[in-house]
């Protein structure tokens, strides 16, 4: 499989594409950019403008923050068929993080104009991300939780 029918087809299995128009598919494939990572390689860096929503065709990535000493903390690994920072798209920000690759990967970008069509058009993608929002307040509620409700040793554990 070529590189960019990978994509296309990552494209037309993910959930959110099921409910879309021909006509609506149609523009996510012919505006929807797919781009090659190595390992190491970042996607993009913390603090960078929010243009396109980020999917994984193949790989991994992790999304991560640096401290001011240097120190990274992993906030979450992306593989084949997610999908990432829709927050700040959604909100036109700045990236509080940074994305890298952890291995080869092909990332597809979504522009963000894109993804704001679909949002506005397509009750199928909307469904999705309050899904895709709710799961990922549900994974800042347990780190919460965690920190809070378990003593250091406990907290290092996990």
């Amino acid at each position: 499989m070529t590189n960019h029918t990978q994509t296309i087809a990552m494209l037309r299995a993910a959930a959110w594409a099921r409910g879309l128009s021909p006509e609506q598919l149609a523009r996510v494939e012919r505006e929807t950019q797919d781009r090659f990572y190595s390992a190491g390689e970042m996607v993009c860096q913390k603090n960078s403008a929010a243009t396109h929503w980020i999917g994984v065709v193949e790989g991994m990535v992790k999304v991560d923050v640096l401290s001011a000493d240097g120190r990274s903390t992993t906030l979450s690994g992306i593989s084949d068929g997610g999908w990432l920072g829709e927050g700040s798209v959604l909100k036109s920000e700045l990236r509080p993080y940074g994305v890298v690759a952890l291995r080869d990967s092909r990332i597809a970008l979504m522009p963000s104009q894109t993804f704001r069509f679909l949002i506005a058009n397509s009750l199928t993608f909307c469904h999705f991300m309050i899904n895709q929002l709710n799961a990922r307040l549900g994974q800042f509620i347990a780190q919460a939780e965690s920190y809070r409700m378990h003593d250091v040793s406990s907290r290092v554990a996990r």
